[in-house]
């Protein structure tokens, strides 16, 4: 019987490859799945103002936000808007009272957001030019993620 050393080593190199493939071996490893997308929205915790709270702007007040803002992954940034509710005013109304009936509508304030959690507390509207409608306003709180998931609070809020 005559052994033939190099088929036995080349059979043997191939057994082996056969087994090592067969049982996930090799140098070709699977690349790690990708992360799922985040979908959760962040989260939007008002202290102030509360519903119906009023606030005394004519005259040069300010309304004061405070709340917290949270997220899963990252926040990206708030903005907060204030509309008034009430219907529009008669034509020459102010030409027959002398009382200025114009809504207040201040410019949108955006405030930029980091990290997983983050407390605003400041004025965002200061100081209108003139006196405005007194009465129900509402507040909308939008917070938006690094994602782009948005999340609404809106509050109804008295000027005075």
């Amino acid at each position: 019987m005559k052994i033939y050393f190099p088929k036995m080593i080349s059979l043997f190199a191939i057994a082996t490859v056969l087994m090592l493939s067969a049982c996930g071996g090799g140098s070709d490893p699977k690349p790690d799945p990708e992360p799922d997308p985040d979908t959760t929205k962040p989260v939007i915790a008002t202290v102030v103002p509360t519903a119906s709270q009023a606030f005394g702007i004519n005259g040069g007040g300010s309304f004061m936000y405070e709340g917290t803002f949270t997220d899963n992954e990252e926040l990206k940034s708030v903005v907060f808007s204030l509309d008034n509710s009430k219907p529009a005013p008669a034509a020459g109304l102010k030409a027959a009272t002398g009382v200025d009936d114009d809504p207040w509508e201040p410019t949108d304030v955006t405030v930029t957001l980091s990290g997983k959690s983050q407390k605003v507390d400041q004025a965002i509207f200061t100081n209108p030019t003139v006196d405005v409608w007194t009465g129900t306003y509402t507040l909308t709180v939008t917070c938006t993620d690094k994602a782009d998931n948005v999340a609404t609070e809106t509050i109804s809020v008295e000027i005075e």
